[in-house]
C-alpha cells in the first residue's frame, strides 16, 4: 500500500462515483475501476457498496478511510514542514474567507502576499462562519478569517482589527441630520430608541452583524420592524440609500462603498456595536512561516485601510 493508493480510495469516497473520482485524479475511469477491484481483493473485504447509485463506504471502508485520512494528513504535515525548513520558497496557503467581504482588505492583503511570496499557491475558499471553522478543523484551511462566535481551545486567535457596526438611516430621514458628538464615537451618536417605529433590514441571526443587532435592540428594549433578512450588504445599503429602511453595516464595507445619496451614519457606542476581525489557525497543524507572514500583512492592510478612510 502506498500514498497514491490511499489518495485513490479517498477520492472515490469524496466523489461517490468512479468517473468523477477518475476526473479528479486525472486518470482513466477503467484504470481506477481495475485498481478498486484489485485493492478490495487484496484487502479481503469490500471497501465500497453501491447505495442509490452512489458508492458508499462499508463499515470496513469507513475504518479504512479513517486511517487513510490520518496517514495522508501526517504525510502532508511532513511535506509542509520539511519544505518549510528546506527553502521557504514553495508552498500552499488555503484561506477561508467570508462571502461578504468586499471592502478590499482581503484582496489587497492577498496581492501584497503574492508580491512577496510569488511561488506560494494561495487558494481562497468562501463560506459562512461555521463552514470556515469546519474547514480549519478538518485541515482544509490554514487560516480562517472570522468574527469568532465562541472560543475553541484547539484554535489560535490572532486579532486583526476592531470594526464598528454602524447604524445607517436614509439620507432624507427626519433624524438624518441629528446626532451628537460623543467621546469614543467615530460618527455622531444617536439613541437607537428614536428609531423604534422604523423598519430595518437585518443580517441573518447566524452572522456576527445579526447577533450584535439583536443585542442592541434587546438592550434598548425595542422590537424593530423587520423589512427583510439578508446577507447582502450591498443590497441592504442601496435600500437604505433609497429610503426604504434602516440597517446596521460593518464599518469597512461602508467606507469602501460609493453611493449617491449616501446614507446618514451614526455610532451607538457600547460593546455591542463593535466586532473584532480575527485570523484563526488550528493549533494541531504545522504552520509554515509564510502563514504568520500573511497574518502580519493582513493586519497592516486593515490598519492602513482604516487610517486612509478616516
Amino acid at each position: 500500500m502506498d500514498f497514491r493508493e490511499l489518495q485513490y480510495i479517498i477520492a472515490i469516497a469524496e466523489q461517490e462515483n468512479i468517473s468523477k473520482a477518475a476526473d479528479q485524479l486525472y486518470i482513466a475511469q477503467p484504470t481506477l475501476s481495475r485498481f478498486l477491484q484489485t485493492h478490495e481483493k487484496m484487502a479481503g473485504a469490500k471497501i465500497f457498496q453501491r447505495v442509490n447509485g452512489k458508492l458508499k463506504p462499508t463499515y470496513f471502508g469507513e475504518r479504512y478511510l479513517d486511517y487513510a485520512r490520518q496517514i495522508m494528513h501526517l504525510k502532508n504535515q511532513m511535506d509542509f514542514e520539511l519544505n518549510d525548513i528546506a527553502h521557504q520558497k514553495k508552498g500552499r496557503l488555503n484561506l477561508a474567507c467570508p462571502r461578504n467581504r468586499r471592502d478590499g482588505i482581503i484582496p489587497l492583503s492577498i496581492l501584497e502576499f503574492k508580491k512577496q511570496y510569488p511561488e506560494i499557491d494561495l487558494n481562497v475558499m468562501e463560506s459562512d462562519t461555521t463552514g470556515r471553522i469546519k474547514l480549519l478543523m478538518a485541515g482544509d484551511a490554514d487560516i480562517a478569517i472570522v468574527y469568532p462566535p465562541n472560543y475553541n481551545p484547539e484554535l489560535l486567535y490572532e486579532p486583526i482589527i476592531q470594526e464598528e457596526l454602524v447604524l445607517c438611516i436614509p439620507p432624507r430621514h427626519p433624524l438624518a441630520g441629528s446626532g451628537m458628538v460623543k467621546t469614543g464615537c467615530k460618527y455622531p451618536w444617536i439613541d437607537i430608541r428614536l428609531l423604534k417605529n422604523d423598519s430595518f433590514i437585518l443580517q441573518p441571526p447566524t452572522s456576527i452583524s445579526g447577533r450584535l443587532a439583536a443585542a442592541i435592540f434587546e438592550e434598548a428594549q425595542i422590537s424593530p420592524k423587520t423589512a427583510l433578512c439578508t446577507s447582502s450588504l450591498h443590497g441592504t445599503l442601496e435600500a437604505v440609500s433609497k429610503g426604504y429602511c434602516c440597517a446596521f453595516i460593518p464599518e469597512f464595507f461602508l467606507k469602501s462603498t460609493v453611493l449617491t445619496p449616501f446614507p446618514a451614519c451614526f455610532s451607538l457606542g457600547g460593546p455591542n456595536s463593535h466586532m473584532e476581525l480575527t485570523a484563526v489557525c488550528n493549533k494541531n497543524f504545522y504552520r509554515p512561516k509564510y502563514i504568520q507572514k500573511y497574518i502580519q500583512i493582513l493586519k497592516y492592510t486593515a490598519a492602513s485601510q482604516l487610517e486612509y478612510s478616516d
